[in-house]
């Protein structure tokens, strides 16, 4: 760079404005800050002309060239702008060695030249010039670089990248999702480092086989609720893509273009659970809408059950038709959520759904809680008091008389294991009168 320098026989970090034009340090010492003292006398044919967009902001005053490129095939990148429109993005044009202007500002952005020709913006798209100022590719791409030692280059058009030679002739078309970034030696190389999409394998252990996923596969989920099957979601641009259901081997059980969704969905199989810009909605196979997406939230309880919070937080339990099943209301709690039975308490008493996937509904005069006592639902009442036990399924454990017969006494549950269920009482009995005698609740119902 000296070498350089020392040929202009001026030094300088920045172009500045004058009144009479000349590019100087002496004036707008402020705005500058610069650390040199020689002027440069640039009069250009058109209006003033200045380096760089916003002074203060676009330079490192620490750097010599810092609002300048350096020489490469004898021109240096400049930007220039004029002196009313400081706060405006630049205009690129090039330098020679005397420190005129070899080719014109015209270009919206520009790059320095590597291997003879350099990447110019103009009119939104890029193209190659070579040192004249001509072009040598029209500008018709959305990205380019550099062109390497090879005579080759990387270019984007729409979401693909390919590499070109110094003709503009497509060498290589990359795959939809490739990714460059240029080194910043790229124009000594010979190689051109581009990263591709490669498509992830499933490995199934118990048949030692792998299974083939389709082209342009992003990323791979289980379908907890569907035997063999995958989340799968096939790339339709640069860095998305849309989600469809694969059975164990490879087919499509629905495929992308009907659930046309860029969300994890959910599923049993049957239904599928579709996240939309403004809510949650349940589909069919065939994508068609069974309910609109109003749902703040939806999570699969069983299978054709759908529990969702509506935009008013009322919570509901659907089928897989999309026709509600139960209100539950705005604050309904949830037990032993992670597997069936599994059982809801709303208001006026518990939702339960069993283990065959039916949904029974009990309701209490005095209720106050359910809670899950080994493999019983207890119902208590608004003294706390255990009043009543449920099987799994939902049926009463307890005729209506041993139901009757609890009312004379304080009821203690006993939590049941697998070791002592067969054994263990369903309850301990404390009886209300001081005189009588205490008893059991036997797991034949008898007290």
């Amino acid at each position: 760079m000296r070498d350089i320098l020392a040929r202009l026989s001026f030094g300088y970090s920045t172009v500045c404005p004058s009144p009479l034009g000349a590019v100087c340090k002496g004036e707008f010492m402020t705005c500058l800050r610069l650390r040199m003292a020689i002027c440069l006398a640039l009069v250009l044919a058109a209006s003033p002309a200045l380096a760089a967009q916003n002074w203060p902001r676009s330079c490192d005053w620490r750097d010599p060239v810092s609002c300048f490129g350096t020489f490469h095939d004898g021109r240096a990148l400049v930007p220039t702008g004029s002196v009313e429109s400081l706060d405006k993005a630049p205009v690129y044009g090039y330098i020679d060695y005397d420190g005129q202007m070899a080719i014109a500002p015209r270009f919206e952005k520009a790059a320095p030249f590597a291997n003879g020709l350099a990447q110019v913006k103009l009119d939104g798209k890029w193209g190659y010039i070579d040192t004249s100022g001509a072009f040598v590719i029209s500008p018709h791409y959305d990205s380019a670089n550099s062109f390497n030692a090879a005579g080759v280059a990387v270019v984007e058009e729409g979401e693909e990248f390919s590499l070109i030679d110094r003709t503009g002739a497509v060498v290589k078309r990359f795959p939809l999702g490739a990714r460059y970034l240029e080194p910043g030696n790229q124009s000594e190389l010979s190689l051109t480092p581009i990263e591709v999409p490669v498509v992830p394998k499933v490995w199934n252990a118990a048949s030692e086989t792998v299974l083939t996923l389709p082209d342009k596969t992003m990323r791979v989920e289980p379908a907890p609720s569907v035997e063999g099957g995958l989340f799968v979601l096939i790339r339709d641009s640069r860095y998305r893509g849309q989600w469809g259901l694969l059975d164990a081997d490879g087919a499509w059980i629905v495929a992308p273009e009907t659930l046309h969704t860029r969300y994890l969905p959910k599923t049993d199989g049957e239904a599928f659970a579709l996240k939309r810009d403004d809510g949650w909605q349940l589909v069919d196979r065939q994508g068609q809408a069974l309910t609109q997406p109003v749902f703040r939230t939806i999570s699969l309880v069983a299978p054709g059950i759908w529990y969702v919070r509506q935009q008013d937080r009322t919570k509901l339990l659907l089928g897989n038709d999309g026709n509600t099943l139960v209100s539950l209301g705005k604050r309904p709690r949830q037990i032993n959520r992670d597997e069936l039975p599994t059982y809801f308490q709303i208001d006026e008493g518990v939702v339960i759904i069993n283990a065959a996937g039916e949904v029974v509904t009990k309701t209490f005069a005095d209720f106050d809680s359910g809670r899950v006592k080994g493999d019983y639902l207890w119902i208590y009442d608004k003294e706390s008091q255990p009043v009543e036990p449920f099987s799994p399924d939902g049926t009463a454990v307890l005729d209506d008389e041993t139901t009757a017969r609890l009312e004379d006494y304080y009821v203690t549950p006993l939590p049941a294991t697998a070791a002592n269920e067969a054994t263990l009482p369903l309850a301990e009995l404390r009886p209300k009168d001081v005189n009588a005698a205490p008893a059991i609740l036997s797991r034949e119902a008898r007290s």
